[in-house]
């Protein structure tokens, strides 16, 4: 996740948890032969503080068995109404 390899199991540790603090989640997924993106914007409270988010993600699917081969994500986030803090290089 921007620009560091996270492994497969801290990868669903984290949207598990991360997942049951959004309030607000609209994601849109767009499929191309064995490419797949998505766009996911929405607010989370972290710390007590609404926090907004835009995460971009592309993945590459193997034609045969239908199995996500290597994805890639981008994200910035940070107080709702202002300019994103976290994951902006």
């Amino acid at each position: 996740m921007n620009g560091q390899r996270i492994e497969y199991d801290d990868y669903v540790k984290g949207i598990a948890e991360w997942r049951a603090k959004i309030s607000d989640y609209n994601p849109i997924f767009l499929r191309d032969g064995d490419q797949l993106a998505a766009r996911m914007t929405g607010t989370i409270k972290v710390n007590g503080t609404e926090t907004a988010f835009e995460s971009f993600m592309f993945a590459k699917i193997d034609k045969e068995s239908g199995r996500m081969v290597s994805l890639v994500e981008r994200s910035v986030w940070g107080p709702v109404g202002a300019a994103p803090e976290h994951g902006v290089n």
